[in-house]
């Protein structure tokens, strides 16, 4: 990171460890993954159970989004508590050590994700549940904005759809 960066804003990212050769795209025409908040809310929406059973959900779709944020979210969990276990220093990816060389240098971040959006699950996987690892880094901050999409244009009443 340059030197002269005093403060960041990132809005809704989607990763935080881009490769060469990586690919910008969301899931080509679904939108990309919604957040894990967002799914579960939906499976309590009578209206997302009746558009699956009229064929009209991408149950797969949905089925394997929630697969891969629960596998992230099991890896993450288990690499943490297998580095305080083995009393090895911490195997936190490039992304947290450089927030918290950035936090040391003093500069603030602000990471803002609207609640459906499934980068919100991503800094979650780095930054545990509620973002609670960025509490301990001052300059850092998340906010998760309800009810907005992911450009934060205000969102139509929910029709029920999940996917």
């Amino acid at each position: 990171m340059d030197d002269r960066v005093a403060g960041q804003i990132g809005i809704n990212p989607q990763t935080f460890e881009w490769q060469e050769g990586d690919s910008v795209a969301l899931t080509p025409g679904k939108g990309g993954h919604k957040s894990m908040r967002y799914y579960l809310r939906a499976l309590r929406d009578r209206r997302v159970w009746a558009q699956a059973l009229r064929g009209e959900l991408d149950v797969r779709f949905v089925a394997r989004a929630m697969g891969e944020r629960l596998f992230d979210q099991l890896r993450s969990f288990a690499r943490t508590a297998a580095a305080r276990a083995l009393h090895l220093p911490s195997l936190a990816p490039r992304f947290e050590r450089a927030l918290a060389d950035m936090s040391e240098r003093g500069v603030r971040s602000l990471l803002v994700f609207s609640d459906s959006d499934g980068g919100l699950d991503m800094i979650e996987r780095h930054l545990g549940p509620e973002a609670e690892k960025a509490r301990k880094h001052a300059g850092l901050a998340v906010s998760v904005i309800e009810g907005a999409d992911h450009t934060f244009t205000a969102s139509a009443p929910s029709s029920g759809s999940a996917s």
